[in-house]
């Protein structure tokens, strides 16, 4: 029992240092680029002042640009209610997505039992992760990445357990929680819904034809995918963007990608001055 506690206490003075040191690092981080968009109502220039105001801007982005609903009214939540709030919450998803992946690897909910990977995984997770400023302080890049990252972290994990046979969820209310999380999953970002919800519909076939029987929560998460998938690629908005891009140039689309990796090379300026 005394080496479990002096193991859950490592693992927490790991994730207290890293929750601090992200805590700092989005608390120096300024607005940036979209943040100043998602800070007024969508496609006017009246700040955000209520909630009323944020579910009128996340309309207004639906049918006009895209059907990411769920990060974008993270966007538009935390700049409604200041920074401050956004920098905890951030910190507090950086660690908890170390968390899940953990759980994931280990496929156990025993996330404290090897502190040493818990701290490597920090530190792989840290220096591994493309565009590190834009993943993990910038405000909007967080909201459509590294939170819905966490969302399809939690979503999948009972199915990545399930099939490790590790851990039987038999709750009733298990079955309607996975139908939400699936949606939440799968309606946050287009680069991640189809990779979700193709995942949860193929562990859903291979339960059925390993295990001959189906968990209700397993089709449950499946069909909230596929609904979050529906609605995040049929957003009216998506569709009206890409009409719009149609009236652009070659030229414009051509000239869009080199600034786009004009800023590229500025994020690895860093290295080739370390190299130099």
């Amino acid at each position: 029992m005394p080496a479990n506690n002096n193991r859950t206490l490592y693992a927490l003075a790991i994730l207290g240092i890293t929750f601090y040191l992200m805590y700092v690092l989005n608390a120096w981080m300024p607005m940036y680029r979209d943040d100043y968009i998602a800070a007024v109502i969508w496609g006017t220039g009246d700040h955000l002042s209520s909630m009323q105001d944020v579910f009128l801007s996340l309309k207004q982005y639906y049918l006009t640009h895209g059907g990411c609903l769920v990060s974008f009214f993270i966007q538009f939540a935390f700049l409604l209610y200041g920074k401050f709030w956004f920098n905890l919450g951030n910190a507090l998803v950086f660690v908890l997505m170390v968390v899940f992946m953990y759980l994931h690897a280990s496929r156990s909910l025993k996330w404290s039992a090897e502190p040493s990977l818990l701290l490597a995984l920090v530190l792989f997770f840290w220096l591994g992760v493309s565009h590190f400023g834009e993943i993990a302080i910038w405000l909007c890049g967080l909201a459509v990445y590294l939170w819905t990252g966490l969302f399809t972290a939690v979503f999948l994990l009972p199915y990545n357990l399930e099939i490790a046979r590790r851990k039987e969820f038999t709750a009733r209310w298990l079955a309607p929680a996975m139908l939400i999380l699936g949606m939440i999953a799968a309606c946050s970002v287009e680069n991640l819904t189809v990779t979700t919800t193709l995942l949860a519909f193929a562990i859903t076939g291979w339960c059925w034809k390993k295990q001959q029987r189906l968990r209700l929560w397993i089709v449950t998460g499946a069909i909230g995918a596929l609904i979050g998938t529906i609605a995040c690629l049929a957003a009216p908005g998506n569709f009206v963007r890409y009409v719009a891009d149609q009236d652009r140039s070659i030229f414009f689309h051509f000239a869009n990608q080199i600034s786009a990796n004009m800023e590229m090379l500025l994020y690895m300026l860093p290295i080739f001055l370390i190299m130099g």
